[in-house]
């Protein structure tokens, strides 16, 4: 009976504060004035001061003021295509940083033609505002409208929007085709989560990653697993120019590299590129952009391709909120193929990837997706993961003195002489693994070029490298066996940290 009056009490006290609270919310509402507003505005307070032009606009909607403040409360919100009328109403009314607004929002459309327009307006206004961000609109609509002359032909067959921080668990890879996942817990600095991927080969012996420069920037950086640790290997400076580079991804041939950034001269936020490692110079060369749709005006931060099961994952921020991104997965081409036949209106909606179905020309997507899904589970439960580096390096330290008697390094040594023979044995296979590493690198990509005069001077190079491993390795075995008498030329004292390779007890 109690328990019923409290209930009954709550009721009536709800339909006496809820007309209560809705009052005091419209309360403070007028109690912010128009121009109470608009100094907000003037401060950046875009969002305080919006729902005061939104309310204005419904007893003035052709004020010219009114739309272009509303209209620039929605742009600084990231709605910039319902910004669009209202800014267009502040251009009639002659209000100069419109103009400017509204080509900002027609390049993002790819409307290079109506972004020139406003961008002509705007200057003959002569503020000598925006000149570089006017000069940077310019080369984009270029650019633009060359890459549209170039669209590559893709399907894709899903699309996935996902919270930015939940991205690693959609980024399903073949396993002979390495690791993306954030370096956390590895010395990389990372500002944001979807600059902080580390990729990592089959074999755990390779890294490639972005690190924080005296700019305050993003370089991309290579690891190669050495005995005892990590060697730092530079990129090349064809890679790592103005801007921020990051989200590294190298194809399974060792040479062919993804990775996304601001610089280069991106069409829009970041763009994705592709470069080729030349062994010649020991560096990559320069890269260049990915065809739309891959890149966009918007945000595009990975790509990724995984020839092993015979799909591809694009992740950008497209028309997503501000902590989302969408994962769309396609079908690799195994060349350039541009879209033919289609006129600028079809040319754009594919470039935005407006809706994958417009890709599909009759193919089950559906089908074709859980068919590759299948082959990538089938794959992974197959995949016999190789030996782990820790045992591999822990068998390279292994140093045999005699039957019975290993060494696992230089303290291990009771002679100085061999102590010091045996730093520069270490040094001599650090050498070798480089020299056979850069050895394998030539080897693949002869394989893989087309270019004769190229083919010649890898094969100079490959010539050169046998012969240096081959002299290297001679060099190792003799000394060797130097260690090994100045070792057993000294006394057996029976210390030492070394262990037997045979149970004697």
């Amino acid at each position: 009976m109690y328990f019923c009056m409290l209930i009954a009490v709550f009721r009536t006290m709800r339909k006496i504060l809820l007309p209560f609270l809705c009052l005091c919310a419209l309360s403070r509402l007028s109690a912010l004035t128009l121009n109470q507003a608009r100094e907000l505005f003037l401060a950046g307070d875009y969002e305080t001061s919006r729902p005061v032009f939104e309310n204005e606009l419904k007893k003035k909607p052709n004020d010219a003021s009114l739309n272009y403040w509303y209209g620039v409360c929605l742009y600084q919100a990231g709605e910039k295509e319902r910004a669009v009328p209202f800014l267009q109403k502040g251009d009639k009314g002659r209000i100069k940083e419109a103009a400017y607004l509204l080509a900002d929002c027609a390049l993002l459309r790819y409307e290079t033609k109506t972004c020139q327009n406003y961008l002509d307006r705007y200057l003959l206004y002569g503020t000598g505002l925006h000149t570089p961000e006017i000069a940077r609109m310019l080369r984009q609509s270029q650019k633009i409208e060359q890459m549209l002359q170039a669209v590559e032909d893709v399907v894709f067959i899903d699309s996935l929007i996902v919270h930015k921080n939940d991205l690693s668990g959609h980024l399903s890879l073949h396993p002979v085709c390495g690791t993306v996942s954030y370096g956390e817990g590895m010395g990389w600095q990372q500002r944001d989560s979807l600059l902080g991927f580390v990729y990592g080969n089959e074999k755990g012996d390779r890294l490639i990653a972005s690190e924080t420069n005296a700019l305050q920037t993003l370089d991309l950086v290579s690891y190669h697993r050495i005995p005892g640790g990590w060697e730092k290997e530079n990129v090349g400076p064809s890679l790592n120019q103005e801007g921020n580079q990051c989200n590294p991804y190298l194809m399974s041939d060792g040479v062919t590299l993804y990775f996304a950034s601001d610089g280069h001269q991106s069409i829009g936020g970041y763009d994705l590129y592709v470069s080729r490692y030349n062994p010649v110079t020991e560096s990559y060369f320069s890269p260049e952009p990915l065809p739309l749709p891959f890149n966009s005006t918007a945000n595009d931060y990975l790509c990724l391709i995984d020839e092993q099961i015979g799909r591809g994952l694009l992740v950008s921020d497209r028309r997503q909120a501000p902590d989302s991104v969408i994962v769309y997965t396609f079908l690799p081409n195994t060349s350039r193929r541009p879209v033919q036949g289609k006129n600028r209106e079809t040319l754009v909606r594919l470039s935005e990837i407006r809706s994958i179905a417009d890709t599909w020309n009759g193919l089950n997507a559906d089908s074709v997706k859980n068919s590759l899904q299948a082959d990538y589970e089938k794959a992974v439960k197959s995949f016999a993961a190789p030996v782990s580096p820790s045992r591999e390096t822990a068998w390279q330290e292994a140093f045999f003195i005699r039957d019975g008697l290993v060494y696992h390094g230089e303290n291990d040594f009771t002679s100085a002489r061999a102590k010091a023979q045996y730093r520069q044995y270490k040094s001599q296979k650090d050498r070798l693994q480089s020299l056979s590493r850069r050895l394998e690198d030539s080897r693949r990509v002869y394989q893989a070029t087309d270019n004769p005069k190229q083919k010649r001077l890898l094969a100079s190079q490959i010539e050169s490298l046998e012969a240096d491993c081959w002299n290297l390795q001679q060099e190792i075995r003799k000394n060797e066996n130097q260690i090994r008498a100045l070792e057993l030329a000294m006394p057996d004292t029976g210390t030492g940290s070394v262990s037997s390779s045979f149970d004697n007890h």
